[in-house]
């Protein structure tokens, strides 16, 4: 008996019968799936996927990114996709190898700011992965919304190395007649990756101070002061302030978490913008502004040419820093992303880097 005619039938009374062999058919995870699904009241025909707000820039997308993109030659050759969840299963960024499946997956509600939360949309990838904090494998029927029949995903969760709590899901999504065991070997590699990276980023908060200073100095032509509770950044244009360190620091508090404008005297202000987005408590960084230049405005190093996606905006990001960082070095830049040399002329080409 197929799987989509034990999902019709469980549709009907909301459990698996034994005498149609069902329970034989359907794998144990996803029927108990179903079952929380359907007595969770979720509509099988009905794609009402909830919507919510999503940090689209928090650390696990911030550190993550890099790693999918250096990571995406696994799926050369395939139609996958590769989506980044926070820890409830919130779709914060997407990345497609194809555009054939950008259009389909936009219109099946996996795109960011959906929320595939298990109790919310039903039994899907990301839903079993953040649901029961391991590995999970939904293909085709097994989905139970019918609108992702088409699909098959394997989503894998993501740990903090700091705290050990879930703070994501790594899916990777291909179309159901597509279905490979790779999905579930990359969706693994990938979240290991990301769990390493969130491990080096944890244990080097200089390092971020320095990164984050150097990112703000590459988008601004004015001096910029980068500061923690433990850490000062002054270029040389800074120095002649003669700023307290403790002082600084508690000016920067002062602003509250989203940051703001403080006056630094002798005609000077700063413009304060959080390491972390939304927070002050890894450290900001500070942009100078001097009395008589108080129009100054950042200017990127690099530009786009064209009007981008969301999708594109953060590869383009990722692409544009690994080459500042690297003098503009074209295969140094390659190896630092993990593509190679001729994936990242495309890029380039594509974006006008």
């Amino acid at each position: 008996m197929s799987t989509i005619a034990a999902w019709q039938r469980f549709l009907e009374s909301g459990r698996l019968g034994p005498a149609t062999g069902d329970r034989a058919e359907v794998r144990g995870v996803i029927a108990e799936s179903w079952a929380r699904s359907y007595d969770g009241g979720i509509a099988a025909d009905d794609l009402d996927v909830p919507h919510v707000d999503v940090d689209r820039d928090s650390l696990l997308t911030t550190v993550a990114v890099p790693v999918v993109l250096g990571m995406a030659d696994l799926l050369t050759g395939s139609a996958a996709s590769i989506a980044l969840t926070d820890h409830e299963g919130t779709v914060a960024w997407r990345w497609d190898s194809d555009k054939s499946l950008t259009r389909l997956l936009d219109q099946t509600e996996v795109a960011p700011g959906c929320s595939l939360k298990e109790t919310g949309s039903g039994t899907n990838g990301i839903g079993i992965a953040s649901q029961l904090r391991r590995p999970a494998l939904v293909i085709g029927a097994e989905h139970y919304k019918r609108a992702w029949h088409r699909w098959a995903c394997a989503a894998a969760p993501v740990f903090s190395p700091a705290t050990g709590r879930m703070v994501g899901v790594v899916n990777v999504a291909c179309r159901a007649q597509e279905a490979n065991p790779m999905l579930q070997v990359v969706a693994r590699s990938i979240a290991h990756e990301v769990e390493a990276a969130l491990r080096v980023d944890a244990g080097l908060p200089e390092q971020r101070l320095l990164e984050a200073h150097l990112r703000r100095r590459r988008l601004t032509r004015n001096a910029v002061i980068t500061v923690s509770s433990r850490t000062l950044i002054v270029d040389d244009d800074g120095l002649r302030l003669a700023l307290n360190h403790a002082d600084l620091w508690d000016a920067v508090r002062s602003t509250g978490p989203t940051g703001g404008p403080i006056s630094l005297g002798g005609g000077v202000t700063g413009n304060v913008r959080g390491v972390q987005p939304g927070s002050l408590t890894h450290g900001a960084t500070i942009e100078l502004l001097w009395e008589d230049d108080q129009d100054a405005r950042p200017r990127s190093r690099y530009r786009p040419q064209r009007s981008l996606s969301e999708l594109e905006r953060a590869e383009y990001r990722v692409i544009r820093d690994a080459l500042a960082r690297n003098g503009d070095n074209r295969s140094a830049t390659a190896e630092e992303l993990g593509i190679s040399r001729g994936t990242l002329y495309q890029r380039i080409r594509r974006y006008g880097l």
